[in-house]
Parts: C-alpha cells; sequence; structure tokens
C-alpha cells in the first residue's frame, strides 16, 4: 500500500487538537504532527472509526485517546498499575479524558493474565512497548521452551480476545540493535546522547514474536518498522529490517485473526 505520509489522520476540532498537545508536552513530546505520524503508521490500513478497542498497558493513555478521537466506538485502557507498571495512570487519564469531552473510553485497573474478559472481544487490540513484561523472561524465546511456552500462553489470550477479522498490533524494542549492544562501550546515538534504558535480554527478534502468533492460531503476522518523523521522506529506506537496527532498534507487528 503506497501511503502518502504528509497526509495523517487529524484532530479535527481545534480544540481538542490543542488540548491533546498540551498533554503531549506534558510528556515530554512537543511535535503533535510527529505524534499523528507516527500514530498513522501503526494504524496504517487499520479503521478505527465505529471499531472496539483494547489498549494492554495503556500508560498515560495518549493513544488510548487518539483512537477514542479517531472515532473508535469504545476503548478500553487496561493498566493494571502494579510491579512494572506506574501508579496513579488511570487517573491522569480520566482528568485527560474529562478535558477532552471523550466518553467512549472505559477503564480497568487489571492484569492482563488474570482478567476474565467475560466473552468480550475487540475489532483492535494493541500493546505498545509492554508485550515483554507480559511473561517476564531474559532467555531467548526458540532456545529456552520455558520462555517460549509462556508468551505462547500470553498471545492465546490476545487471540481469545480479538474478534473474528480483527487484528492486533505490538510494538516493542528488537533483541539486538546496534545502540543496545554497543551501549556499555559509551556509544550513543548521535541524535540522543541519553543512555538507553532498553535492556535487550528482555525482549526477542519481531521475528520469533511473528512465529509465536502464528502458533498461536493467529491467521497472519507481518513485521514492520518504524517511520521516523523526521526521516519520513525516505520511507522504503529506513523502514526495513538494516535501517532499523542502527536507528529505531524496535518494530511494529500485525498479527490478524
Amino acid at each position: 500500500m503506497n501511503v502518502d505520509y504528509s497526509v495523517m489522520p487529524q484532530i479535527a476540532d481545534s480544540n481538542r487538537r490543542a488540548a491533546f498537545a498540551g498533554m503531549l508536552r506534558e510528556d515530554g513530546h512537543d511535535n503533535l504532527e510527529g505524534y499523528l505520524h507516527e500514530a498513522g503508521h501503526l494504524f496504517e490500513g487499520v479503521p478505527l472509526s465505529g471499531r472496539s478497542v483494547l489498549e494492554i498497558g495503556s500508560g498515560k493513555g495518549m493513544m488510548t485517546m487518539y483512537a477514542a478521537l479517531q472515532g473508535a466506538s469504545h476503548v478500553v485502557s487496561m493498566e493494571p498499575e502494579m510491579i512494572g507498571s506506574r501508579s496513579g495512570m488511570i487517573s491522569l487519564q480520566q482528568q485527560r479524558l474529562d478535558a477532552l469531552g471523550i466518553q467512549s473510553v472505559e477503564f480497568l485497573a487489571a492484569d492482563f493474565n488474570e482478567w476474565n474478559p467475560l466473552g468480550r472481544t475487540f475489532d483492535v487490540v494493541m500493546c505498545r512497548a509492554a508485550i515483554n513484561h507480559l511473561h517476564a523472561s531474559d532467555q531467548h524465546a526458540l532456545s529456552h521452551r520455558p520462555t517460549y511456552e509462556g508468551y505462547l500462553t500470553v498471545v492465546r489470550r490476545m487471540l481469545s480476545v480479538t474478534s473474528p477479522g480483527g487484528v492486533v498490533l505490538i510494538t516493542d524494542a528488537c533483541r539486538y540493535a546496534f545502540f543496545t549492544a554497543t551501549r556499555n562501550l559509551g556509544i550513543r546515538r548521535p541524535w540522543d546522547w541519553s543512555k538507553t534504558g532498553i535492556n535487550w535480554r528482555h525482549h526477542q527478534n519481531p521475528q520469533t514474536w511473528a512465529r509465536i502468533f502464528r502458533d498461536a492460531g493467529f491467521t497472519r503476522a507481518d513485521v514492520r518498522y518504524p517511520l521516523p518523523y523526521r526521516l519520513r521522506q525516505y520511507k522504503g529506506l529506513v523502514d526495513t529490517a538494516a535501517a532499523n537496527f542502527f536507528l529505531q532498534g524496535s518494530f511494529i507487528l500485525r498479527a490478524h485473526r
């Protein structure tokens, strides 16, 4: 699919747009267009209008709010507020949703592994930078069967809450990337001198995840790579596995039921 990244989903209401931009600034992001570009890339080809959405590990809720602003009929924002997550996130999300006048979001302070959905399913399930927390392991899943089985159990639970024809969107860090592998040598990203906190041993390769999703029963699992906003004009060159190894060191996985 050829996509014009100069035309990304927008927030039509000017007041909501200004409020959303202010919330991004509170979180340390001062580029609204960059955020909308990132969201547009994540949801490329995945309609949100009129769809039900579940976000697992929603954090401060910006992507949950984005989905609601794009017309999702109902969004469930799941944030456990326990070990591995941050406290006070649901309260913060509620304040932000009130400010935006959004009423289509339901909060769940629940652990996905323990949650009983009572038969509920969703058209879109997303889990951004959190799947490695749903089963903690520093082992390579393809060489350590208990790790593989642990992740397989998690992904089968995702399958069970995905509606027929629905999609699961996963983002995470790659197990291997140049700047995470060399951080102990003091090598930093030239565009960001802060030391990354990513421990590559707690993550898996994107193709490993694709295999796990297929083995769990998803019909297809596709891997793609982020397209940085500042490099968007180089689409097709920087959103590749080779360039990603030296740039973002992360991936997007899209699994179809």
